[in-house]
């Protein structure tokens, strides 16, 4: 007698959620296959049929059943389908499986269609990010003009295209305002911004708002760029391959390094000299913060700007107006790390070594340090001793980061979901969010978080006021990730 089929197993790259709640995304214009295996592995399969319950947003390749559009029939136990994404939006993907005795076993998972991302970039209030076919999408506050939609009041609660180019290569979401870099033609590349303009934060010479893009002075060779609180920093490279360091905004407390006054605007972008003219490698300043941290090309760190709850990592908490060495590997031999990635939040302050080790200092409050408890640390200590750290990126009171295994952990205030863990908890040490071993970048926001998967999609969290998560709603949280439907 044939064995009856009993469950049905789908198998997809990026395929998350429980049985009866799971999920896949589908490139929009693309296509993913879905295997099916059916149990036991004896069982006899008379046939498989698989159905879309929006052809028009996910299509099931395949030979068309007479009877029914839309429906494909295969026979086998083990059987794959091709769901080809056709519009933005969701649908649920069926099979049924006819085993002997007319025994009908079923599985649906949900299919959400979405452009994949590049990179995406969380402030207070907005999100911005960048399609890996290098159109530009917002969502979120559009006060001050922050998303660059030419509006300048309400909400944007799912993303939306913020022009027609398809040259944007890097883009950071500030506290009120935005930068972006587009790469017009190979090497080619440009500065622009949009927001507010209060205090010169957008380098155009003046502090007026804008409410689109508009491009900063007439350098080609801008190769990074971040939108912090009330300033900006960006780093240019030279046909010489010489990398210069360069600031605008508010001069308060120091943050642009340019030494003194301490108080005043800079309203265009201008050169930090000292140490040296040359040699910047990579800059980082939260939205809402105070400080910068830097790395130089000879391994060495620096920070400046307010020195209160120890961000800076001098030992103290004094304020420094110019580039202050904190680290540096010479200062304890060989054995010193040389610095990866480098990420500020709002008072404190994460980073990577090339051994792949974790690295805080600054405020400890609610455990946004990861160190176990919430202690204020005035120099660099190591978070754990684990060396497979992969990428960090330090919020305003919480942090994020990937493990080279693909994994994605937080800690720090749990307000609002923002850690994506399910709870609203203070964590004082890494947690693992989800079981998904496939996560490639993060950006950590105020009281939200961003991450793109290593299939290009995005994923949000934690507070959606204003429709920061880009999740359709302003109302209450999400407490574990949830993926966005980003589209034309």
């Amino acid at each position: 007698m044939a064995t009856p089929v009993t469950s049905i197993t789908l198998t997809a790259p990026g395929l998350t959620g429980p049985a009866g709640a799971r999920a896949i995304g589908v490139p929009l214009n693309g296509s993913v296959v879905i295997t099916a295996d059916a149990s036991p592995a004896d069982a006899l399969v008379q046939t498989m049929v698989w159905t879309s319950s929006d052809n028009d947003v996910a299509s099931v390749a395949g030979v068309l059943r007479p009877a029914a559009t839309g429906r494909m029939v295969i026979t086998g136990p083990e059987t794959a389908a091709e769901i080809t994404g056709v519009s933005t939006g969701t649908a649920n993907i069926t099979v049924v499986a006819f085993g002997s005795g007319g025994v009908e076993v079923r599985e649906t998972i949900t299919v959400t269609v979405a452009l994949p991302m590049a990179m995406v970039s969380a402030g207070d209030q907005h999100t911005v990010a960048i399609c890996e076919e290098g159109a530009l999408w917002a969502w979120g506050n559009r006060a001050n003009g922050r998303l660059g939609d030419e509006e300048t009041s309400g909400n944007v609660t799912t993303p939306i295209r913020i022009g027609t180019h398809t040259d944007w290569v890097l883009v950071s979401a500030g506290s009120i305002h935005t930068m972006g870099i587009r790469e017009e033609t190979p090497g080619n590349r440009t500065l622009w911004a949009w927001g507010s303009g209060a205090n010169g934060r957008l380098g155009t010479g003046a502090t007026g708002n804008q409410s689109s893009p508009v491009q900063i002075g007439a350098y080609t060779d801008w190769q990074y760029v971040i939108a912090s609180g009330a300033h900006s920093f960006g780093i240019r490279e030279d046909a010489a391959g010489d990398r210069t360091l360069w600031a605008w905004g508010s001069r308060a407390n120091g943050i642009l390094g340019l030494g003194y006054p301490a108080t005043g605007n800079v309203t265009s972008p201008t050169q930090v000299t000292y140490p040296a003219e040359t040699g910047w490698d990579m800059v980082s300043a939260a939205f809402s913060g105070a400080h910068a941290i830097a790395v130089r090309d000879d391994g060495t760190l620096w920070a400046w700007g307010a020195g209160s709850w120890g961000r800076l990592g001098t030992g103290d908490t004094d304020a420094r107006y110019s580039p202050y060495l904190i680290y540096r590997r010479a200062l304890e031999g060989a054995t010193m790390p040389e610095w990866a990635q480098v990420s500020a939040g709002d008072s404190h302050n994460m980073a990577i070594c090339v051994e792949g080790r974790l690295w805080a200092w600054g405020d400890g409050w609610q455990g946004r340090l990861g160190t176990g408890n919430s202690n204020q640390q005035n120099r660099i200590v190591p978070v754990g001793a684990l060396t497979n750290w992969a990428y960090v990126s330090a919020g305003d009171s919480h942090s994020l980061g990937i493990r080279a295994d693909g994994t994605l952990w937080a800690w720090g205030a749990g307000t609002n979901g923002r850690l994506g863990d399910g709870f609203t908890a203070t964590r004082n040490s890494p947690v693992q969010v989800g079981a998904g071993t496939v996560w490639a970048s993060v950006s950590a926001g105020g009281a939200h978080s961003t991450a793109i998967c290593a299939d290009g999609f995005l994923w949000t969290w934690g507070s959606n006021a204003n429709g920061r998560t880009g999740l359709d709603t302003i109302d209450g949280n999400q407490l574990t990730p949830m993926r966005v439907g980003v589209g034309d």
